[in-house]
């Protein structure tokens, strides 16, 4: 419990300094090449284009999901795993990409990972932006039900952050980690509906799945912009998915605590 209030003061006393690094590197990271932040866009469009073209076209030949045209499925799921996908990568190795400068000026360690999901959340909100622009292109009007992603952003920021807590300390503690996160991403993104449809699935499998909090926010964005569904609609998914937030959460604080000390003493 100590360790709990003592992170989450940590967090609130230096909110100002943590959201100001994070502008600030927004800042480097679009200096730092010709195209500057576009890169942030021009990759995950080429990704978009390439899973478009194999999945949407050379797979399905064109044919549309449920009446829906395959590229405004495709990126309601992609949109989402986009920001999951930088922010595990993001956070679980802020520590050790920040060590040479955070130890310097005794930078509080826990708003470390935080701030590197933050960070992330904001090219997320973009692509958001973005994706409704291109579904009103396709004539698609606005619902209260596109509503419901404030809530799913707020989840994935949420538990994006309790992950990097725990994963940024291990990752510190055993570098090894890092690539082994890169690869358990890719086997994570292909377990995840995203490019394919789980219609065939047997039921015992969908079961398994429905564990995942990836596949839990990209269904969330799809039932939310194409299926006209709540968020609320799913109170046991709310239950369990929150609960192991708060779990990982409560851990991540453990161990923010105990081996904070250590990692100045290691550098």
């Amino acid at each position: 419990m100590n360790s709990i209030i003592h992170v989450i003061n940590e967090i609130w006393t230096n909110r100002k300094r943590m959201l100001r690094i994070v502008r600030y590197d927004i800042k480097i990271e679009s200096r730092s090449a010709y195209l500057g932040s576009l890169w942030e866009f021009i990759v995950p469009l080429i990704q978009i284009g390439t899973f478009w073209l194999v999945f949407g076209i050379g797979i399905r030949g064109g044919e549309p999901i449920n009446g829906t045209p395959f590229i405004l499925w495709l990126l309601a799921g992609l949109v989402p795993w986009f920001f999951f996908n930088r922010g595990i990568t993001g956070g679980s190795s802020s520590i050790v990409d920040k060590a040479g400068v955070i130890f310097k000026i005794k930078y509080p360690i826990s708003t470390v990972p935080i701030g590197a999901v933050l960070r992330c959340l904001y090219t997320h909100v973009i692509f958001i932006g973005i994706l409704l622009i291109i579904f009103l292109f396709y004539g698609m009007r606005p619902e209260i039900y596109w509503l419901s992603l404030v809530y799913y952003i707020l989840f994935t920021t949420f538990f994006l952050s309790a992950l990097a807590m725990v994963s940024s300390v291990i990752v510190r503690l055993a570098t090894d980690f890092k690539p082994l996160i890169a690869s358990l991403m890719q086997i994570l993104f292909f377990l995840t509906p995203i490019v394919w449809h789980e219609n065939y699935l047997p039921n015992w499998v969908l079961r398994i799945f429905s564990a995942n909090p990836v596949r839990y926010v990209v269904m969330g964005f799809r039932g939310s912009l194409l299926e006209q569904n709540h968020f609320f609609e799913f109170p046991w998914r709310i239950a369990f998915f929150w609960s192991v937030t708060f779990v990982l959460f409560i851990f991540g604080c453990w161990l923010q605590k105990k081996f904070s000390h250590r990692f100045v003493d290691w550098t």
